[in-house]
């Protein structure tokens, strides 16, 4: 008879049973779900701003490499003739420049591809003042949408 009571009792605890850990485990998998999806978020914006910031070190490289360029040439620079627009064919190309010494079209011309090849979409103007004060704007599209990202700077040559 004991046994038959304990048997009881299994079968009371077993009809009694209302499933909470179930709930409890499926409440755990939802909170982990959402953990995973902000990770992978934070993940996702993490790696753009790195990219971001990578292009823009791109460009700050080769700004610096246009200013050395042009210091190479100080005298021929500040007269005005080697100014270089946005969406102009390269210095270097036929009938571009004639004014500017075949030395510095060539280094301007060389820029002005390596701007296109290290950036996307990737565009740039320089203009020297009489002064010697060079201004050179980089433009690039950083992630494809069409929206330009600018970068400019003022230097002494």
């Amino acid at each position: 008879m004991t046994t038959h009571r304990a048997s009881l009792r299994i079968i009371r605890r077993a009809r009694t049973t209302t499933g909470s850990s179930l709930i409890e485990v499926l409440i755990t998998m939802l909170v982990v779900a959402i953990g995973l999806l902000g990770y992978a978020a934070m993940l996702t914006t993490t790696l753009k701003n790195n990219h971001t910031a990578f292009l823009r070190s791109q460009a700050t490289f080769l700004a610096n490499d246009v200013l050395e360029r042009l210091r190479l040439s100080r005298t021929i620079a500040i007269s005005g003739n080697c100014n270089v627009a946005f969406g102009a064919a390269p210095p270097n190309s036929p009938n571009q420049l004639t004014n500017c010494s075949s030395t510095l079209r060539t280094d301007l011309g060389d820029w002005k591809t390596l701007v296109g090849q290290a950036l996307p979409a990737g565009d740039a103007s320089l203009s020297v003042g009489s002064s010697g004060t060079a201004t050179i704007t980089i433009q690039w599209d950083d992630d494809g949408d069409g929206v330009v990202t600018s970068f400019s700077t003022n230097s002494l040559i």
